[in-house]
C-alpha cells in the first residue's frame, strides 16, 4: 500500500506490518473490525459517487441504501 504524499507515492508500510505480525504472532495495530469499518467507508465512497447519490455507511451489516 502507498499513500499520495507530496513529491509522489510513499510505502505505508501497513502490508509489511500484517505479514510480520502473521509470520511472527504479533499483535495486529488495527483490528479486524477496524479494518471492516475502513472497508465500509470506501464502498460507500465508490457507491456514492457511482450513483451521485448519499450512499450510507455500513455494507457490511447490510445497511446498504441511498439517503
Amino acid at each position: 500500500m502507498q499513500s499520495n504524499e507530496k513529491g509522489g507515492q510513499t510505502k505505508s508500510h501497513v502490508i509489511d506490518h500484517f505479514t510480520d505480525c502473521v509470520l511472527n504472532g504479533k499483535t495486529l495495530l488495527i483490528t479486524g473490525e477496524e479494518g471492516m469499518k475502513s472497508l465500509d467507508v470506501i464502498l460507500a465512497a465508490i457507491e456514492s459517487n457511482k450513483m451521485k447519490q448519499i450512499v450510507k455507511v455500513g455494507v457490511s451489516e447490510g445497511k446498504v441504501g441511498v439517503n
